[in-house]
């Protein structure tokens, strides 16, 4: 878990009340690995000594949440951004990036989400907490004084009254799902990351550029017409799935991660439907993202739906593989 890993995932424990064995790799120049002073490289899976019971993990560009069985939250990783809801001095750098709690209620947190460099927490009153970089109010605080960071937990009110089931943020936007599959969207949008055409958009609900162009919204809205079941969100894009089954994505395309094909435009401005021959028939009931690439899971109809023949194909090969075997003894007999 370091900055070589791809952002927005999270490693969800499926028996919450079960403590996780959490295991590190990789690079991590800004503690991201949680091993302490001078260890920023690990080839091999390392048992973290986490301090307390975690159940949930959530992995930003260089910084992790950890939630614990008791409602605590635990962050380690980079700084710069206030990801950790502090800032580090240069003279404690290497000595205060261990885990360490985040100024949070205590023992009331249910639920961590983390973006490229910005963090959100939920009580179990529904209140949301956010904190980290907000130069595009992807934190979903917004005042008219200079609001870039957010430096401790703060409440994101603009979310009072609904009750969020999931939080996925991305680099500069975010999007959180209600319990009725509302999508509500906030931050940077002029590469279609909120799923929102600009044009239909007032004005007065956007911060624009020099040349008048909309960047990002100030407040939040939801994409509108459509209920969905997951989302996913990546650097720059999403992928979601409606409450039918059927993924859609939206957002930039450069990479192929909205995985509509490379015919598709470089900005996919609204949810636009995954169709081709790997997800007709399948209802997917999974999707997540990363910087440049995008996860999605599902049940086929028909298991020939997925091009997959199952046993046969097996048997077939065993039963080729067998017929070799026996040709090579019999030309060893002779």
């Amino acid at each position: 878990m370091a900055s070589t890993i791809e952002p927005f995932s999270a490693i969800i424990n499926p028996l919450p009340t079960q403590k996780l064995n959490i295991y590190a790799f990789g690079t991590g120049d800004n503690a991201e690995l949680g091993l302490g002073p001078g260890v920023n490289a690990k080839a091999v899976l390392v048992l973290l000594p986490m301090p307390r019971n975690i159940v949930r993990v959530s992995i930003g560009t260089d910084h992790i949440l950890g939630l614990t069985k008791e409602g605590d939250v635990y962050v380690w990783g980079n700084r710069q951004q206030y990801q950790l809801r502090r800032l580090v001095s240069a003279r404690h750098r290497l000595t205060r990036l261990n885990p360490r709690q985040v100024s949070l209620p205590r023992r009331q947190v249910k639920y961590v989400a983390t973006g490229s460099y910005h963090s959100f927490a939920i009580t179990p009153d529904g209140t949301v907490w956010a904190w980290g970089l907000n130069q595009y109010g992807q934190c979903g605080i917004y005042t008219e004084e200079d609001s870039t960071v957010i430096p401790v937990p703060t409440v994101v009110r603009s979310l009072t009254g609904y009750i969020i089931v999931q939080i996925s943020p991305g680099e500069h936007h975010s999007t959180a799902l209600t319990e009725s599959g509302e999508l509500l969207v906030w931050g940077r949008l002029d590469s279609g990351q909120l799923g929102i055409d600009p044009a239909a958009l007032s004005v007065d609900d956007c911060v624009c550029n020099a040349r008048g162009n909309s960047r990002y919204l100030r407040t939040l809205h939801a994409v509108p017409g459509i209920r969905f079941s997951t989302i996913g969100c990546g650097t720059d894009h999403n992928i979601a799935i409606w409450m039918d089954g059927q993924a859609s994505s939206w957002g930039i395309k450069g990479c192929y991660q909205t995985g509509l094909g490379p015919d598709a435009s470089d900005e996919i401005m609204t949810p636009t439907r995954i169709e081709n021959t790997a997800t007709r028939g399948v209802r997917m009931t999974f999707a997540t993202a990363g910087g440049q690439f995008s996860i999605l899971a599902g049940v086929p109809s028909e298991p020939s739906n997925c091009g997959y023949s199952g046993a046969d194909t097996h048997a077939n090969d065993a039963d080729t593989n067998g017929d070799e075997e026996a040709a090579e003894e019999d030309e060893g007999g002779d």
